[in-house]
């Protein structure tokens, strides 16, 4: 069977190849544009139109939206997914010039078209000539009002290239002019931005004979606010796109706009260039075109609107012509197709008997290997019924030496209680004793622990409830853990909200383990200088919450769901612990009728916290206070 699938792969693909042997390269061009506006929409439209016309290359075109975060994203896009050429309109030259330069140096050619970079990390530059765009707009703005005019000038975006030198060459020609620039505010190159800008000057300037704007959008929001204002100004801008900047200038709303050439086929030309290894102009600068006025806006809008058809027409001519390709390429499929059909059952026909006896061996085979796992697994089988039988024994053995060490204990734990009352004690003994008094408690709680877990295992857990005042009671066990705070450096917070009368009805021993057992792990798991916080308070009328959260090692996603379960352990963060400790938390939290819950991440730490509902003995007396337990719970 594996013979016959690799023929047949081996037809398909030399039927592929030869269907495909006519076709040339496919070249793939990326253009990150930095924005979307009336200018570059007329630019993609030069560059879809072009690559009609160069069946070896696609282009994908995408838009920055004036983030230079986005279209730093875009590029990387292009560059990691293998396009053959980048072509980039940066949106600032310092914030997009090192990916352009990590771009070239890593050897995809680089096209920087309208707006610069900083230094000449590219391998083709091809743009307008904005600071002689600047001068003449003063030279057609001297023309406007006249020698002395005053003039305010909208900015693009700050940190654009072509503001800058738009700017710049405004200025020279102010000055040879005699006109002066009495105020200046950034638009942005967005319409919002500009009127925002001119409607607060026009508040302060009166005295305005032109305003210059960097692109038609920010024009059109000049010559609107001067309106709103009733101010009678000269309006010009750049860009003379037709939908919005020509329009604007056949509708009066603007006086004039200087045509900023878009050359998108001219982009695309030098791209497949450099590609196939022909000649290019490393650095290509558009020449400057004369204004756009009143005489000439119609006569634009009109060529643009037969420019529109033409292009309507040739892409319905490269649709026919894709069609006729496309029925063309299926037919030869189809015909490769039917000789690798053939060819294909031959081999079929040839390679079936082999098949036959191939199938016989390999059944031989897998019945012997049926045999070996049948085996396999009754061994396994054994192995788990005498580790089972083994697990029990130790179970047992340690019960009874647990039940052999509390007598011997308690009978140390007696006469250490008599020493805590005793009141003919230095300070320095009766601190001795008390440490011995609870590590006596500790020890005793740990055999009663062991002897606990196996009533849980047998099911035979029972709760003793009496009315207690847990304030105090909480704070005596917190106190427990303030030395060893103190010694680890530990910044140990105990936050316990309660009312100094608040009571409720609990098996005293069995929630002071809980407490025990979650506070011991938090210290056992989080490191010295760590922070380690116990909370309690009351959740309504209803539910007390106890809280332990620490910034230890944490516990894996993987393992949360698991870390109740009995003689659960997790190796990586915490190898050493018997695997019982959280299973008879749980265990005692569920005797009343509780629930505990964990929140952990690796490296941050881990939040265990514990509800009770709040009753009170004369509550309780139906509450049953012998339950079997079964479950896996379990210390991690």
């Amino acid at each position: 069977m594996k013979r016959i699938y690799l023929l047949f792969l081996t037809i398909i693909s030399f039927s592929a190849l030869l269907s495909s042997c006519h076709e040339k390269k496919t070249y793939r061009i990326g253009v990150s544009q930095c924005s979307q506006d009336d200018w570059r929409a007329k630019m993609n439209d030069e560059i879809n139109r072009e690559i009609m016309f160069h069946p070896e290359a696609t282009v994908e075109i995408r838009s920055a939206d004036d983030s230079n975060e986005k279209q730093i994203s875009d590029i990387r896009y292009f560059k990691d997914n293998g396009f053959d050429i980048i072509i980039a309109a940066p949106n600032e030259a310092d914030a997009i010039t090192p990916i352009i330069k990590e771009v070239y140096e890593s050897g995809t050619p680089v096209i920087i078209f309208d707006r610069n970079i900083n230094g000449d990390s590219y391998t083709a530059y091809l743009g307008v000539d904005n600071f002689g765009i600047g001068k003449s707009a003063a030279h057609y703005g001297r023309h406007l009002i006249g020698k002395g005019g005053k003039v305010i000038e909208i900015y693009g975006l700050a940190g654009s290239t072509p503001a800058k030198e738009r700017h710049d060459g405004f200025i020279e020609g102010a000055t040879e002019e005699g006109i002066s620039v009495i105020a200046s505010a950034y638009g942005n190159w967005n319409y919002d931005d500009a009127a925002s800008v001119c409607d607060s000057m026009f508040t302060v300037c009166k005295d305005i004979d032109l305003i210059y704007a960097h692109n038609d959008r920010m024009a059109i929001a000049a010559s609107e606010m001067a309106k709103k204002h009733g101010l009678d100004i000269k309006v010009i801008g750049i860009d003379a796109a037709p939908e919005i900047g020509i329009k604007a200038v056949a509708d009066s709303v603007i006086d004039a706009t200087f045509l900023y050439p878009t050359e998108g086929y001219r982009v695309i030309r030098t791209a497949l260039a450099i590609l196939k290894g022909e000649p290019y102009e490393r650095v290509s600068t558009f020449p400057i075109s004369s204004p756009v006025d009143i005489s000439n806006a119609d006569i634009l809008l009109l060529q643009n609107e037969s420019l529109k058809e033409d292009s309507a027409k040739i892409k319905t001519l490269k649709s026919q012509v894709d069609d006729f390709w496309n029925k063309h390429s299926a037919q030869t499929s189809l015909f490769y197709a039917a000789i690798a059909i053939v060819v294909l059952l031959l081999g079929v026909l040839f390679l079936f008997l082999r098949i036959f006896w191939q199938r016989q061996r390999h059944q031989k085979e897998l019945m012997e290997q049926n045999r070996l796992l049948e085996e396999q697994r009754d061994t396994q089988k054994a192995l788990n019924e005498q580790l089972n039988v083994a697990t029990q024994s130790k179970l047992i053995f340690f019960t009874n030496v647990s039940h052999d060490l509390r007598t011997p204990l308690t009978l140390i734990a007696e006469p250490v209680e008599q020493l805590v009352k005793a009141d003919n004690l230095t300070p320095q003994q009766h601190t001795l004793v008390k440490i011995a008094h609870k590590n006596v408690r500790i020890l005793h709680r740990l055999i009663n622990q062991i002897l606990d877990f196996r009533k849980y295992e047998n099911g035979k857990l029972d709760i003793n409830l009496e009315e207690v005042s847990l304030k105090p009671l909480l704070a005596d066990w917190a106190d427990s853990f303030l030395a060893i705070a103190r010694k680890r450096d530990i910044k140990l917070n105990i936050a316990i909200h309660l009312p100094d009368n608040f009571s409720i009805a609990i098996d005293v021993e069995k929630i002071e383990r809980v407490f025990f057992n979650l506070m011991s792990n938090a210290f056992k798991y989080t490191p010295d200088n760590g922070k380690i916080k116990f909370s309690a308070n009351c959740d309504g009328s209803e539910k007390l919450v106890l809280s332990v959260a620490d910034t230890g090692r944490g516990i894996a996603a993987e393992d949360i769901d698991n870390i109740f379960d009995r003689f659960y352990q997790v190796d990586k963060i915490h190898p050493n612990g018997s695997g019982i400790g959280l299973s008879l938390a749980k265990a005692f939290v569920e005797l009343h009728e509780g629930s505990i819950e964990v929140e952990s991440r690796l490296n941050e730490g881990s939040r265990f916290t514990v509800k009770l509902p709040i009753r009170h003995v004369a509550e309780t007396r139906n509450f049953t206070t012998k339950k079997a337990i079964s479950g896996t719970d379990v210390e991690t």
